[in-house]
């Protein structure tokens, strides 16, 4: 600063100086010397520029950043949570400007509804985390703590959705969120071109066609088309499955093309498709490498359920067999040497048996107390019930 002053004679050569903090490979300073540094084509080989973007935003800038798997997978779990808000929010919008444009077609527009308890909340939320993202920045740039206020937003905006099935409620509070939302990932960098968050961010309408531009056309419009012909041939099917007859095994195969070209087929295409209990699937466009990968996840996850479901049978089916051996064996022959892993004992628990087949002495000859006996006999008593209901 000192060179530069003297040099170009000027008094303050820069009003503010910025100092990062170190960035941290697996826990080490990144360097040359230790050869662990790691360039931004090699991360990008691996994640998407917005994941690293959110890496960068979930560290304040004059902390040590450490970039690790564990640290990566936090940015790329909350960019799909974001992501996922993107393409429904954009859905949302866009079927309530549809809804209103065919409403206002020959007829007056169409009359907006007034607030209800659902919308008092959203607009709440809107301004508590509206401010506190303004007070996070202001706090030295302090972007992890007004990305956190811009997710707790996110819920309270996805809340609103899943309680309103009703597009058209709350439309306009659901663009003044959605495009506050849209504006500071703008500012953040962490919205990509020529998407509907970038409209949103813009001031444009989401689901309205460009002046002089072809509506229809455009890549969402094919997917919400071919979304619409999958949702009849489903509802087709589903009905003719619950009719049943002859029809009801075809019915099955439909419902089966229709989940494999859902969960197979479009996520390839960067088409997601959500499935509804209205019978109207949810169709947006997203990344098609994001799209396989939440599938796999998905896939995952089924599988694991199924193991563990059959494990929880199996066990069940193993503690109910050992449950009717258990009750197959008479009452005298119970406290029986043999029966000692059966009735999940130590192997020789018990000596002298008196004629009822209850224990009088343990493994080693040493008498039983009388309250062992007595709980001894009730367990025997317990076991005459059992193979009595076994016996009838």
């Amino acid at each position: 600063m000192a060179q530069c002053e003297a040099r170009f004679d000027c008094c303050q050569w820069v009003n503010y100086f910025l100092h990062s903090g170190h960035l941290q490979i697996e826990g080490l300073k990144m360097s040359k010397s230790l050869k662990n540094f790691v360039t931004v084509r090699e991360a990008l080989e691996t994640y998407s520029a917005r994941q690293i973007r959110f890496l960068f935003l979930l560290h304040r800038y004059h902390e040590p950043m450490e970039y690790s798997a564990n640290a990566m997978s936090a940015a790329v779990d909350l960019e799909r949570r974001f992501a996922s808000f993107d393409s429904n929010l954009a859905a949302r919008l866009a079927d309530a400007a549809a809804a209103d444009a065919a409403a206002a077609v020959g007829a007056a527009p169409p009359h907006e509804h007034k607030w209800g308890a659902e919308e008092r909340v959203l607009q709440a939320a809107f301004a508590e985390k509206r401010a506190t993202v303004h007070a996070a920045l202001l706090n030295a740039v302090d972007t992890p703590a007004a990305l956190k206020a811009l997710e707790q937003l996110v819920r309270a905006a996805n809340t609103f959705v899943a309680e309103l099935p009703d597009v058209k409620r709350g439309r306009t509070l659901l663009q003044r969120v959605g495009r506050y939302y849209a504006r500071v990932l703008k500012c953040f960098g962490a919205i990509e071109s020529g998407t509907a968050l970038e409209k949103l961010a813009d001031g444009r309408e989401v689901g309205v066609a460009a002046a002089g531009g072809a509506a229809g056309t455009d890549p969402q419009s094919l997917a919400t088309a071919l979304s619409t012909f999958r949702d009849d041939v489903r509802r087709r099917a589903v009905e003719a499955a619950k009719a049943g007859g002859e029809g009801a095994g075809s019915a099955k195969e439909m419902l089966a093309l229709c989940d494999s070209l859902r969960d197979d087929v479009l996520p390839s295409l960067g088409v997601k498709v959500e499935d509804q209990p209205s019978g109207v699937a949810r169709c947006n466009l997203d990344d098609p490498k994001v799209l396989l990968a939440d599938q796999a996840k998905k896939r995952k996850a089924a599988a694991k359920a199924a193991a563990e479901k059959e494990g929880k049978a199996k066990a069940a089916a193993e503690a109910k067999a050992a449950e009717a051996a258990r009750a197959a064996v008479p009452p005298s022959q119970m406290f029986a040497a043999e029966h000692d892993a059966l009735f999940g004992r130590e192997q020789g628990q018990y000596g002298a048996l008196d004629a009822d087949g209850v224990p009088t002495a343990d493994g080693a000859g040493e008498p039983l107390s009388k309250s062992a006996i007595k709980k001894l006999k009730k367990m025997l008593d317990k076991q005459k019930k059992l193979h009595e209901k076994v016996k009838a």
